[in-house]
């Protein structure tokens, strides 16, 4: 199989992309055989065979990568496949809105395209064996994998073509990316190591939350109902039905999680803030009063106004098994769990020593 390698951010190719000049060269040495389908319609002209991506198989993927970085899960664009549709069959370059990852392979297996798209996933994520944490940056040997976690990104769809080539039957695969990422000086903050907890706001610390249960021993190791009762007050757990979240207390009573009035949630340290969503209002009063929150059945924590109207998201929607549990730890982290006690969320609270 071959990769190519797209700046993202600059809209550069690398060498091993075929540059705009090789386009009509490359278009005519094509004979397209086959038509892939995506969500069952047909995403091109070709001729005798109709095959479908399963575009739920193919976030999948994605988004497991992604959970393991610490960034939220991609939606599936129709707009970045019709896109990636069109560049995969050479009837356009490369686009200058999205961000691009390009494959290609003679592999047997890759004739259908759901595979295919799922195997140059992991050939780009394996990418990350490559990238250096402690200088975050460009590299054209990792921009597969940046691209694949970058944090901001939020959309992706995939084009994917069959054709003669050079006397081979090849598979073509592209995906583009929406917003772009490889982004020059975003490194740090978008792509991240495994085991880091995505925040859910823009002041996010780019580095893995050091969770404990309120006891002081690791989740992992806790089992549910020891853990519930070793913090009596300090969690919400949901199973079948969601669950509202008043105010959370850390056991040792030093720490509180709520939502406040100007639609703000926060932890507080005595009457200090020391973490907030960012999600204050700025009217007075403020729009949408009262406001809730709620851990959903999914695991996503959820501000509502009183419309329904979400206002803040901590973006962890089946991000892993349930039941999911929210707990204020004496650490002053407020912790989102799934049912493995991985942690899927966390505050990042700033607690102040107290002389």
């Amino acid at each position: 199989m071959e990769y190519h390698q797209h700046r993202q951010g600059g809209g550069k190719l690398y060498a091993q992309t075929p540059s705009s000049g090789d386009h009509a060269s490359i278009v005519s040495s094509i004979a397209p055989f086959d038509t892939v389908c995506s969500g069952g319609s047909s995403s091109t002209t070709s001729s005798n065979a109709r095959r479908i991506l399963d575009e739920s198989e193919v976030l999948r993927c994605i988004n497991e990568y992604r959970r393991e970085h610490g960034a939220p899960m991609l939606r599936w664009s129709s707009a970045c496949a019709r896109e990636a549709q069109r560049r995969a069959s050479h009837e356009s370059g490369p686009s200058a809105e999205y961000g691009e990852n390009l494959a290609r392979s003679t592999d047997h297996s890759w004739r259908d395209p759901t595979i295919a798209c799922i195997g140059s996933i992991h050939q780009w994520q394996k990418e990350e064996a490559g990238y250096d944490y402690g200088k975050p940056g460009l590299s054209s040997n990792t921009s597969h994998f940046t691209a694949n976690v970058w944090r901001l990104t939020t959309h992706v769809g995939f084009g994917v073509f069959r054709a003669t080539y050079k006397g081979k039957s090849t598979m073509w695969v592209v995906a583009y990316f929406s917003p772009r990422g490889n982004q020059a000086g975003d490194f740090a903050r978008n792509v991240l190591r495994r085991g880091s907890v995505y925040h859910g706001d823009d002041n996010m610390v780019r580095r893995a939350v050091d969770t404990v249960s309120p006891s002081g021993r690791h989740p992992r190791k806790a089992p549910a109902d020891r853990h519930a009762r070793e913090a009596p007050g300090t969690y919400v757990r949901v199973e079948t039905a969601n669950a509202d979240v008043k105010v959370l207390r850390s056991a040792n009573g030093k720490f509180t999680f709520q939502v406040l009035p100007d639609r703000n949630i926060i932890v507080r340290q005595a009457e200090r803030i020391i973490w907030s969503s960012g999600s204050r209002s700025a009217g007075k009063p403020p729009v949408g009063a009262p406001f809730r929150l709620v851990l959903q059945k999914n695991g996503d924590l959820v501000g509502y106004d009183s419309a329904a109207r979400v206002f803040w998201s901590s973006e962890t929607a089946n991000c892993g098994p349930a039941p999911y549990t929210l707990t204020m730890q004496d650490d002053g982290q407020c912790v989102l769990f799934d049912g493995r006690w991985k942690a899927r969320w966390a505050s990042d609270s700033r607690p102040i020593t107290m002389k």
